[in-house]
This record gives structure tokens, sequence and C-alpha cells, in this order.
């Protein structure tokens, strides 16, 4: 019987062939694009939550800003859609700007991002509706806000 001694150069092969080549390099594209494709997926997210929490921060700085001057308050009166609050310290006047989408507060911009912003006052009742723009994703906040003052003349 003969038997076939296998060639010497086939016993200790080196490096790879063309074939494994691509089959490997293949696999890691795969690979790297459904990493990229996670990590791209990742960014969209935070950054659309990101404006998200913009927005809701916004509401939330205005929210305090008023209150605190509307506890401070002795009368409170409407002029060209902006609120003017008496209070002990003087006069504090909130106005929003369409074009800039801000409030101001005694001229200084206290929040941006805001859409549009009502102020309705009933005897010793201010209502506030304020609407945000739209985030990233086409959402808006809207905050509906009764405060009542106790003492004074409106």
């Amino acid at each position: 019987m003969k038997r076939s001694i296998p060639h010497p150069s086939y016993r200790n092969r080196q490096g790879f062939t063309l074939l494994e080549l691509i089959v490997a390099l293949t696999i890691f594209t795969m690979i790297g694009t459904a990493l990229v494709g996670i990590f791209v997926s990742g960014v969209q997210f935070y950054s659309q939550e990101q404006s998200q929490l913009d927005n809701q921060q916004n509401l939330t700085t205005l929210s305090v800003f008023i209150e605190n001057d509307l506890r401070q308050s002795t009368a409170m009166s409407l002029s060209e859609g902006c609120l003017n609050l008496t209070t002990v310290n003087g006069t504090v006047v909130y106005c929003h700007s369409s074009t800039d989408k801000t409030l101001s507060r005694n001229s200084q911009v206290i929040a941006s991002g805001i859409a549009s912003i009502t102020f309705t006052i009933n005897l010793n009742r201010l209502t506030l509706n304020l609407v945000t723009i739209a985030d990233q994703r086409g959402i808006t906040n809207t905050l509906t806000q009764d405060y009542i003052l106790r003492e004074g003349s409106y």
C-alpha cells in the first residue's frame, strides 16, 4: 500500500489565506457597523432628552421666579401683555418676546425657548399659561399655574 506523505510546506504553514482574511474583515465590519449604529442611537437619544430637559428646566426656573415675586407682591396688573407686580422693593415686570422666544424679568432674560405666555388676572387670582418651543422630537411643554394673592386691591 502506498502512503502519501504531505509536502513539508503544508505542515508548518504560516499566515492566512485570502479567503480567511476576507471572512474576518467581513465579520469585523459587521460588528463595527452594529457598534457605530448603537453609539449614534445613544447620542441622538441623549441629545433629545437633553432638549426636553432644557425645556422643563426653563419652566421650573420661571415658576420659581414668578412665585417668589408674587409672595412679595401687594398689587398686580397687565400692561401691553406684560405682567407688572408691585412689591415692597419696587415694581417687577415680566415680558415675553415673541421674536426671541424669551421671557424677561425687569428687562433681563431669565428663560429662553418660550413660544408663548399668557397672563390673566381675575380679582386676586393670576393665571399663567406658558408654552415652550418644540424640542428635537417636536414635543412642547405647557405650564398652567394659578396664583392667588391674599391681600391688596387688584
